[in-house]
């Protein structure tokens, strides 16, 4: 027999799922909600590459975006990142967590000669997914759009030169749309940090934002992932494993007044920490 989901019962399914596989590979979030129970959850965060005009939709945020429309978010605002070359959004749905989006804005860089490494591997093998019209395809469909990378491989001296202009675009490329972090909503961070690092948990060594600001941020440090890249030598036949910084645990205090935005500069530090050392 099948079932016609509502939207709302598909968006239940996809943040679940996005939830227990991001907690397979981030354990440290596994850790945490050991720890703290009842967790709310106060936002989801991915992040992409703009291949050209921002405004053009099949890029970038843009499919993203496009498909938690159809389940019901709303767009709220829109972030700069200057000193990244970043853009991003954030969306908002009553009763469930917020939704960051944000993208590499390759044209920012446009004479930095590693751009046109990341150009040619995007064009050549990263499939440009189309507007999905979530009506028509399965729940498994759906999650896989954000669990499979479907490109070919990044070549050692690929990922150097693309990690070397951008650490973000570099995770990009090789976690594609996957989930780059779920956040935990607590009532006092410090007490929060001081029982995380008690129990082993590695976190990030400051909190962004002052005592009774609208927002304060920290994180657990990333937890690493095996990905499959080509050593140079011999691309037809070498493929190795390299270990890269994939997910971290984001924590976030909103005040007393209640903030439901982001904070750029806060943001931005956070941004660091998939950087691979």
């Amino acid at each position: 027999m099948s079932v016609n989901l509502g939207p709302i019962s598909r968006l239940d399914i996809l943040l679940y799922r996005l939830w227990e596989d991001y907690k397979m590979e981030c354990h440290y979030a596994q850790l945490f909600i050991e720890l703290f129970h009842n967790t709310i959850n106060d936002h989801i965060a991915f992040r992409t590459i703009q291949q050209g005009d921002r405004c053009d939709d099949m890029y970038g945020i843009w499919p993203i975006l496009h498909i938690f429309r159809q389940l019901g978010y709303k767009s709220i605002d829109q972030y700069e990142f200057p000193d990244k070359h970043l853009y991003a959004v954030h969306m908002e749905k009553e009763g469930y967590p917020k939704i960051f989006i944000s993208q590499f804005e390759m044209e920012q860089l446009i004479d930095d000669p590693n751009i046109s490494i990341l150009q040619n591997f995007l064009e050549n093998d990263f499939p440009i997914p189309p507007k999905i019209d979530i009506n028509t395809i399965s729940i498994d469909q759906l999650y896989n759009y954000f669990r499979l990378n479907n490109h070919r491989l990044l070549t050692r001296s690929q990922l150097t030169d693309i990690n070397e202009m951008s650490q973000y675009a570099a995770w990009v490329c090789l976690f594609g749309n996957r989930v780059n972090h779920f956040t935990a909503k607590v009532q006092d961070i410090e007490k929060v940090v001081a029982k995380c690092n008690k129990a082993g948990i590695p976190m990030k060594p400051d909190i962004e934002g002052a005592p009774d600001s609208l927002l304060r941020q920290t994180s657990t440090k990333a937890d690493v992932a095996k990905v499959q890249i080509i050593l140079d030598k011999n691309p037809d036949k070498d493929i190795d494993y390299i270990e890269w910084p994939y997910a971290y645990y984001e924590i976030a205090e909103r005040g007393k007044v209640e903030f439901g935005g982001f904070k750029v500069e806060q943001a931005t530090k956070l941004f660091e920490m998939t950087k691979k050392e």
